[in-house]
């Protein structure tokens, strides 16, 4: 069975939707007991899990084998998807995908600079993994790009004239 963290997100819904259509055992992880609460009336195996309590993550792996990996873009992404880690390779999980950034090797941004630890955590703990390093979500740069052309009648991009790859 599946442990989806991060399930009340955007990636996250899709990905149930996705696991749905196939018909494969998951169990949805919430941080937001609002999330975790409408998840539950609609009949999901669904679970509250706080990374800085880690015990609730320990009381929800019974059944799983894999886990999709994904939590808040927070200070403490670091230390709660390293954490995450070493619980999940003493529960015996078989394979781990992460979401990590793009150029997370490199660090040459805050958020690479909290993704790259976790995915050395990943290396090192020896549990198959996969780790996923999107370009960007085209819903983030449209929110993110709003005010600018509400103000400015343009649309902006960090990436000069070169193209990019965002996932819609």
């Amino acid at each position: 069975m599946i442990l989806v963290l991060g399930a009340g997100g955007t990636v996250g819904r899709h990905l149930l939707a996705e696991l749905d259509a196939r018909d494969a055992e998951y169990r949805a992880a919430y941080r937001s007991p609002g999330k975790l609460e409408a998840a539950q009336a609609e009949g999901l195996d669904a679970v509250g899990i706080d990374l800085a309590r880690p015990h609730t993550l320990r009381e929800s792996l019974e059944d799983i084998d894999r886990v999709f990996l994904l939590t808040a873009a927070t200070p403490q992404l670091t230390e709660h998807e390293c954490m995450a880690v070493d619980e999940l390779k003493k529960a015996g999980v078989q394979q781990i995908v992460k979401v990590s950034v793009w150029d997370a090797d490199i660090g040459g941004y805050t958020f690479a600079r909290w993704h790259h630890p976790v995915e050395k955590s990943l290396a090192d703990s020896g549990v198959p993994h996969v780790i996923l390093r999107p370009n960007g979500f085209m819903q983030s740069l449209i929110q993110s790009m709003v005010a600018t052309v509400r103000d400015h009648g343009a649309f902006y991009t960090p990436t000069g004239h070169h193209a990019a790859a965002y996932i819609n």
